[in-house]
């Protein structure tokens, strides 16, 4: 797609994951990240019936009386990931779609705490590269 007719992301971003029913939260925009992280709950990884689910919770802190909701998806990955304070961990990455204003992302994301954060999305790169331009003068 030629630049010119890409849309314009600021630092933040309206960010939806309908296969998690989170919808309309405010995402952190960050092109130092590659992949997005996804505030949620690890639980484990559980075995049924020969096949093995990364369980895990999210909790929609956007709309005031959701409650955490529990999840289990077949296909993940454990990757090591550099955190913002220069730390490596290992950390669970599953395959999302992502509605970003409006524009539909498929694009592999990490999850993790992120309770101490502003924001319990972050988008990287992986999801912005070629799909958005970023304006940093810009808020949502």
């Amino acid at each position: 797609m030629h630049t010119a007719t890409l849309p314009i992301l600021g630092r933040t971003a309206h960010v939806s994951i309908p296969a998690l029913g989170l919808h309309d939260s405010i995402a952190r925009v960050d092109t130092g990240a590659f992949g997005g992280a996804l505030h949620a709950k690890v639980h484990g990884v559980i075995e049924e019936k020969g096949k093995r689910y990364l369980r895990f919770s999210v909790f929609d802190g956007v709309h005031p009386g959701t409650t955490e909701r529990i999840f289990q998806i077949e296909t993940f990955t454990q990757k090591r990931v550099r955190s913002a304070h220069g730390q490596v961990e290992m950390r669970y990455k599953i395959p999302l779609t992502l509605v970003i204003n409006g524009q539909s992302v498929t694009t592999e994301v990490g999850i993790t705490d992120r309770s101490t954060m502003k924001h319990s999305f972050l988008l990287g790169r992986a999801a912005i590269a070629g799909n958005f331009l970023i304006d940093v003068s810009k808020e949502i």
